[in-house]
């Protein structure tokens, strides 16, 4: 028993050592993906275009709306005043979107910040 657990811990450990540096590649590929989708959003925002297709591939510039906590102690009264609380570990955000867009103001406590993606499709 006591070789076969001496064993399995080996291979434990290197499994466990192969996976922090398959970890360690995945991260320089995402900083790389993050580094090309940034030069081809500038190149769209550049030219004012949203949309644009090379060869079979159609790639349009999206943004989405984020919401962010800036005060907590304001939202939470906010939201005790209000009776409804749209908390997770982060402002829910269907819940903001449609306030926000029902009454064309935000909660106290929140702002918003835009993040830019990129959608690539084959055509």
């Amino acid at each position: 028993m006591r070789d076969r657990l001496k064993e399995l811990l080996e291979e434990l450990e290197q499994v466990m050592e192969q996976k922090h540096k398959l970890n360690v590649r995945l991260s320089e590929v995402k900083k790389r993906e993050i580094e090309i989708e940034d030069e081809i959003l500038k190149i769209l925002e550049s030219t004012g275009l949203d949309e644009v297709r090379v060869d079979d591939k159609r790639i349009s510039r999206n943004e989405n709306i984020y919401f962010n906590i800036t005060d907590w102690d304001a939202f939470l009264k906010w939201c005790k005043k209000h009776k409804i609380f749209p908390i997770q570990k982060r402002p829910q955000t269907t819940f903001l979107r449609e306030y926000f867009e029902q009454n064309n103001k935000l909660p106290d406590g929140i702002d918003t910040y835009v993040k830019e993606s990129l959608s690539i499709r084959k055509v």
